[in-house]
């Protein structure tokens, strides 16, 4: 990409299927030698939705995703339905944290992605996604002012407007290690 930024992030998301594992590993050795990311799943992308409901290290056929999908979501199970984004959204940071999970016990099982089953790193698309979400952001604003009040830090018009317009993950970060670091007024008074 001629027009390519040093933030800009390119990223293939695909998943195993019954595709031979040394086809899976040649899409791995392109995608890093282009400096493309991947979101891969083992076997199917529904494990990554899954993941939102359980933490289930045992391996799993992609056919039976969709029955314990319906059964978990309380309607049949549909690829690509435009409701489930925001259906799984409140259990997104437990799906996270199910893949991390996984993703660490095969690497202790020297299990190669390709190969380990289940296995997905759409949550790493999904952390960088995140980082965007105008929903998101707010919500996280509105706890660095709760948590900001509750410490009695002094916080200027200008800096909770700041906070309620902040359209990027960074700023936040930074609100968020500058309250931690701050020392609180009570603990001030009482440490003299």
């Amino acid at each position: 990409d001629p027009d390519r930024q040093v933030d800009d992030q390119y990223w293939a998301v695909f998943d195993r299927d019954s595709f031979p594992a040394a086809r899976v590993r040649r899409a791995f050795e392109l995608a890093e030698a282009h400096e493309i990311k991947v979101a891969f799943s083992n076997e199917a992308f529904e494990i990554w939705y899954w993941y939102h409901f359980d933490y289930n290290p045992a391996a799993t056929s992609r056919r039976d995703y969709a029955a314990k999908l319906s059964e978990r979501l309380g309607r049949p199970y549909k690829k690509n339905d435009p409701a489930l984004y925001r259906e799984l959204l409140p259990m997104q940071l437990k799906a996270i944290a199910h893949a991390r999970k996984i993703r660490a016990l095969q690497a202790e099982l020297k299990q190669p992605p390709e190969q380990a089953n289940p296995y997905t790193t759409v949550d790493l698309l999904v952390m960088e996604l995140r980082r965007y979400d105008s929903e998101i952001l707010r919500d996280r604003a509105e706890k660095i002012l709760r948590r900001a009040r509750a410490r009695q830090l002094p916080l200027t018009i200008q800096d909770e407007s700041e906070l309620r317009a902040c359209q990027r993950a960074d700023t936040l970060e930074r609100w968020e290690q500058q309250i931690d670091w701050i020392p609180d007024i009570a603990s001030l008074l009482t440490s003299r």
